[in-house]
């Protein structure tokens, strides 16, 4: 960031002419005179047609054998057209009509649209009633899908349902589905299905800092990263408001190709911040994004525990670096935290948390929530606080809550009064929602940060498709892909894909290593259950390492209660052996942590020969060395490497051998790791 100049310095610059509060000074990344500004002041929009993938697809069906229970029925669609209509008397049967959607680009986003009316409707267990979803599959096996939440469509109108989606990179073929969930009985109409491309869908431009949406003070730095295909034409156009008053200035990138800035002279109260990607060689605006932040003075009291991510990317809590070495978990007991943090854990994300009662029942929901906090706090732990329910239509929504009614109005009460807690690390927003329901995401998310400007909030998905633009639902960014499934699963290669996704959006990530077995969701029997597998202390350690090698500063390990309770259903006493693979895993981690968490220059691993392998070198504050190193198989993993050091270099696991000087080999087969630490 280049230095503070006087306004001497920009006095024949227009950039800088005095539109609102003499006491704001704007310093750019890379200065750009007005004339710029005032050029894209007239751009205009930028117009592609969208490429049309169904339309009219309901002509494809005459002739055609539906499935049990579809019939396409002319004139009742809306204005008379023809509707595909669905009837369910019995609640068990169940049918799915799909409609293939051949030609779909990967990396593209596409939306899906369908009107759909009721008739004598009667939901089951489950809220959402469905109506249109996407299925995706590689060679004949169903490989992904993409599943919105959508209420119970009434009878006298019709509701528009719309959903986005973008094909998984490895799908050979994909299909728009309508349906109504299982449960359901009586009717559903539908009209109108289309699917199209979303020409702006690639685009994305996110908020990196402040981090919380948050200011403190009266002065700022603005960094955003911008995806799109880079042109030194692009600028940033960026208006704040602030106070009743706005500014607006241009942005060129730096030499990272990150847009930053520094802004001065804000007063307490909301933050607008709009930024549009203006091309100067095509004269328009290619896509723009909103924020809504707050500005808190300097003075606010700031509570312990209080957490903010620094320019690193590291988590500091009280001001001093803080890794979170956790693990998913549904519910907890007192007994349970003291076997979490005797193996070196430091934090849980608990789906629960609205519900937990580690200490008995308080007075009020929110001092038994507050006393169960206290039981972490003794423990040494902190608690990522999930709030992925929080959402209308959600069944486990929290709507009433000690004397207050409305899921905005209680989540505002319990976020205010629980920031305060020195257990709390962070809010957990989104538990691998869809791209169509970012803006449910961003919402709560403003409404989590205004009421606690002092904790990062946490978003996941796996569908690495929807990086980076996912990304903008949250401070923090969180990846789950768990590829080992059976004794087939021999590579770790997707979860490398999706990690880098996840980077390109510029936040940081906390990833999702897979520690269970995944017959405790698929099988239903002891003997379907031994179809699948744990996975292996090595395959564990390896891709713990893998997300430290891609950067991640985070590791919450899934799931806790699978080990303790779902798996022993189907492999009595398995914990026993399952539960030391994650200790060592979290040792290595603990191990590291002075090396992940540390600023300190590393040397850089340059490959002469590389199969399947990924490396990455770490230095910390005492001048130690760290390589970290991953077969991702499948088969033999092989590379020869140079470090930029002449030190001495000790493999912990023994498939690093030195070569020559500063040279060494790895190797290994299928998902295999090993550490060099100087001695």
């Amino acid at each position: 960031m280049k230095e503070r100049k006087n306004m001497r310095t920009f006095r024949n610059c227009h950039l800088l002419r005095r539109c609102w509060l003499p006491a704001l000074i704007v310093i750019l990344s890379s200065s750009v005179c007005g004339n710029e500004l005032d050029r894209v002041r007239a751009f205009k929009d930028k117009v592609v047609a969208p490429e049309i993938i169904l339309s009219d697809a309901f002509t494809s069906l005459a002739g055609r054998k539906l499935p049990y229970g579809y019939a396409l029925e002319a004139n009742s669609g809306r204005n008379g057209t023809a509707a595909v209509v669905y009837e369910r008397k019995n609640p068990a049967d169940y049918a799915l009509l799909p409609f293939p959607l051949p030609g779909l680009k990967p990396g593209t986003i596409y939306e899906a649209e369908v009107w759909v009316r009721g008739e004598n409707l009667k939901p089951g267990k489950d809220r959402n009633s469905g109506g249109i979803c996407i299925d995706s599959s590689k060679g004949g096996k169903y490989l992904t899908g993409v599943y919105p939440t959508f209420g119970l469509p009434g009878e006298s109108s019709w509701k528009k349902l719309t959903m986005q989606f973008s094909p998984h990179p490895e799908a050979d073929s994909s299909s728009v589905i309508l349906y109504l969930r299982k449960g359901y009985t009586g009717r559903i109409y539908f009209s109108d299905l289309a699917v199209r491309e979303k020409t702006d869908g690639q685009n994305a431009i996110i908020l990196n800092r402040p981090d919380r949406l948050t200011i403190i003070g009266d002065k700022t730095g603005l960094q955003f990263t911008v995806y799109s295909k880079s042109s030194s034409d692009f600028r940033l156009w960026i208006t704040v408001r602030n106070n009743d008053k706005a500014r607006e200035f241009l942005l060129k990138a730096n030499s990272n190709g990150v847009f930053a800035s520094q802004i001065d002279g804000l007063q307490p109260g909301p933050v607008e911040i709009r930024a549009k990607l203006a091309d100067l060689k095509s004269s328009s605006i290619i896509y723009g994004e909103t924020f809504e932040l707050n500005c808190i003075p300097a003075s606010t009291p700031v509570p312990d525990g209080a957490a903010r991510i620094d320019e690193a990317h590291r988590l500091l809590v009280d001001g001093s670096p803080f890794m979170p070495i956790g693990m998913f978990s549904g519910s907890l007991k007192p007994e349970d935290l003291e076997r979490l943090s005797k193996a070196g854990l430091n934090t849980m994300l608990l789906y629960g948390s609205t519900g937990m009662e580690l200490d008995g029942k308080g007075a009020t929901r929110l001092e038994t929530l507050k006393k169960s906090l206290d039981v972490f706090q003794k423990h040494g732990m902190k608690l990522i606080f999930s709030l992925k329910d929080q959402y209308p239509g959600k069944k486990y929504a929290l709507q009433k809550m000690d004397g207050v009614e409305g899921i905005d109005k209680v989540t505002t009460a319990l976020v205010s009064e629980l920031g305060n807690h020195p257990a709390l690390l962070a809010w957990y927003l989104s538990d691998e929602d869809t791209r169509g329901e970012v803006p449910k995401l961003l919402r709560l998310r403003r409404l989590v940060s205004q009421a606690d400007p002092w904790h990062p909030t946490y978003v996941l998905t796996f569908r690495m498709e929807d990086f980076p633009y996912y990304a903008i639902a949250g401070d923090v960014a969180g990846v789950d892909n768990y590829p080992i499934v059976n004794e087939d699963s021999r590579s770790i290669q997707p979860v490398s894909r999706l990690l880098d996704a996840a980077a390109k959006s510029g936040n940081p990530v906390w990833a999702v290593p897979q520690v269970f077995n995944w017959g405790i969701y698929r099988a239903k029997t002891e003997e379907e259950f031994r179809k699948f597998r744990f996975p292996s202390a090595e395959e564990i350690r390896t891709m713990t390492l893998q997300c430290l090698v891609h950067g991640a500063k985070g590791i919450i390990f899934y799931h806790y209660g699978d080990i303790f309770a779902r798996a022993e259903k189907f492999a009595p006493g398995s914990s026993v052996q399952e539960w030391p693979k994650v200790v060592a895993a979290v040792q290595v981690l603990k191990m590291l942590e002075p090396f992940v968490m540390s600023t300190a220059k590393a040397p850089e691993l340059h490959f002469t020969a590389n199969r399947q392998v990924e490396g990455r070198a770490f230095g910390d504050d005492q001048g130690r060395i760290a390589v970290v190193l991953c077969g991702t198989g499948p088969g033999e993993n092989k590379a020869v490497f140079n470090i930029g050091t002449g030190r001495e270099l000790h493999s912990l696991y023994g498939h690093t051998r030195k070569v020559g000087s500063g040279q060494y080999e790895f190797s290994g087969r299928d998902i295999v790791s090993d550490i060099l630490i100087t001695k």
